[in-house]
């Protein structure tokens, strides 16, 4: 490739490497809006994006849980708390991350009130410390109450 070769070839090899940055560090939609539809544990669709909840994680699927008087799907349970708070609001995300399959890591809030604090609070779903140890006082707050799935699980039954 003889045409990189020199002051002008390496010019343009430049002006296209400058170009394939700005490219890449153009920020995706950063801002997600509209109603939701609840997916699964902390997931939910919003239009075509498939949204998870930053800073949380799901319970596990296999897992029974009390609610109520009654025993249901941990998982299940997570998804039933998220839907009640997504039902006919407006959903405002903030993208952190994006993959390739299109999936959406979020901060995002129903009405003011951020969903990711309210499951942890609730007890329907973890702080994820690896990403941020934004929820963990409310995952403290959520064991010592026994909420949610707390209620059926102490911490002792974990270990």
């Amino acid at each position: 490739m003889s045409w990189f070769r020199g002051p002008r070839g390496q010019r343009s090899l430049l002006v296209l490497f400058g170009i394939g940055v700005i490219v890449y560090m153009i920020p995706q939609e950063d801002l997600i809006k509209g109603s939701a539809i609840a997916t699964g544990g902390t997931g939910f669709r919003i239009e075509q994006h498939q949204i998870a909840l930053y800073g949380v994680k799901s319970l596990p699927a296999k897992l029974e849980c009390k609610r109520n008087a009654s025993k249901v799907n941990c998982m299940k349970g997570t998804t039933s708390e998220l839907s009640s708070q997504l039902h006919s609001r407006e959903v405002i995300c903030d993208n952190i991350k994006s993959t390739n399959q299109s999936l959406v890591y979020a901060r995002c809030s129903s009405e003011g009130l951020d969903l990711a604090y309210h499951l942890v609070k609730s007890g329907w779903a973890t702080a994820d410390i690896s990403l941020t140890d934004e929820y963990l006082a409310q995952e403290i707050e959520a064991r010592k109450r026994q909420k949610g799935f707390w209620a059926t699980y102490s911490t002792k039954n974990l270990e």
